[in-house]
């Protein structure tokens, strides 16, 4: 027999998520607009930060998904939910910075952004 989760633990998880959520909405709505618009990127090399970003996001999610399923800390997951807060907060700041230099400076910089937020998330 399946046991339902109750209202507060639905509403838990629920805003537990949100945070998570909005920001690749925002990734997915804003980010290339902001990269052609604002950084100067051209739209191939915008275009090209997305598909190798989420190149890298498919090869690493289900290495680390290896490695949490084989990691069982005493404590359980939270405190690698706890103490990632803070660097997924500031790796998501990171992707609207706009670097001066040439094109091939501000792919780079806007991929490693990319490829960090994908890492911590």
């Amino acid at each position: 027999m399946k046991q339902r989760l109750s209202l507060r633990e639905k509403l838990g998880y629920g805003s537990a998520d949100i945070g998570a959520s909005l920001s690749y909405v925002a990734i997915n709505t804003w980010l290339l607009y902001f990269l052609i618009n604002v950084v100067g990127l051209e739209p191939l090399l915008a275009g090209l930060v997305f598909i190798l970003g989420r190149f890298v996001d498919a090869v690493l999610d289900p290495a680390m998904g290896v490695i949490s399923d084989k990691f069982k800390p005493h404590l359980g997951r939270k405190p690698f939910i706890v103490w990632g807060a803070v660097p997924f907060g500031l790796s998501f700041a990171l992707l609207w910075l706009s670097p001066d230099g040439s094109q091939i400076i501000k792919f780079l910089a806007a991929l490693a952004f990319l490829t960090l937020f994908s890492v911590i998330y």
